[in-house]
């Protein structure tokens, strides 16, 4: 039976695209798997119709052959890069085939929280001394609250809890942290600063405000980025007093003359 797409018969197109993939074993055991991918960038996963992580997915997969860098399915003209991988490449090979990899990524996951533990107070140090915005401001910005914006258990949290909310995240998901501030109470409006790869040579700064946040995924996806909502974001005014400023006179010599007309 041939399907017509969705513009031929005169439909809006979706504003999403979705893949659903059922894996069943010779025992019966069945896996369910979908990804959806959102027009602003944004995506999310589920496992048996439960939400989940991206890399709860690929932990399901680990030790199958299916999972990512898997051996159960090669493609053409792979056979050869995977005899000359290198001994890294090689020992992850051999990690997968022998279901090691799920524990070895257990490990790594755990070493990654302690170091998260420590980012953001960090990462929000070298953003505000890049931009030089500090993050308390007299009189408009005396509280600042630093925070992972994704949880351990991979949900995207957003509040408005102090003058300068700071969140460390990743910079795909800009789109989702815009909705989950105005969902949290901060006026579209509000001022947004946003730094990835914060004191690094390829540093990249952008200004937005809450409402228009989405457009920065673009800009800043794949890298380590800050986030900074509120007083803390905004550029420092410079106040200039008018009446300390002191107007000298021209020296007499130094003043134009009129020139004279001679009849």
């Amino acid at each position: 039976m041939t399907k017509t797409a969705p513009f031929l018969l005169g439909l809006a197109p979706l504003g999403l695209a979705e893949v659903q993939l059922e894996l069943r074993t010779l025992t019966g055991d069945r896996l369910h798997l979908a990804r959806r991918i959102y027009r602003d960038g944004s995506a999310e996963q589920d496992i048996m119709g439960q939400r989940s992580r991206a890399r709860d997915v690929q932990n399901a997969l680990r030790g199958t052959g299916l999972g990512s860098g898997g051996l159960a399915v090669i493609g053409q003209g792979e056979v050869s890069s995977v005899v000359q991988a290198d001994g890294h490449t090689l020992l992850a090979y051999v990690q997968e085939a022998a279901g090691l990899s799920r524990g070895v990524l257990a490990r790594h996951d755990a070493a990654r929280v302690v170091v998260a533990d420590a980012l953001p107070p960090l990462a929000a140090t070298a953003a505000a001394a890049a931009t030089q915005r500090p993050l308390t401001r007299r009189g408009s910005g005396r509280s600042v609250s630093l925070t992972t914006a994704m949880t351990r258990d991979g949900n995207l949290q957003a509040a408005r809890t102090a003058d300068t909310e700071v969140f460390y995240m990743a910079g795909k998901q800009l789109a989702s942290l815009s909705r989950k501030l105005l969902a949290a109470g901060w006026p579209a409006d509000s001022p947004v600063s946003v730094v990835s790869c914060a004191g690094w040579p390829n540093q990249l700064h952008t200004d937005h405000t809450v409402d228009a946040l989405g457009g920065a995924a673009m800009l800043h996806a794949g890298r380590p980025t800050v986030v900074t909502v509120g007083a803390g974001a905004g550029p420092v005014a410079v106040a200039v007093n008018v009446d300390a400023v002191e107007v000298v006179e021209p020296a007499a010599d130094l003043k134009p003359s009129r020139a004279t007309a001679k009849p």
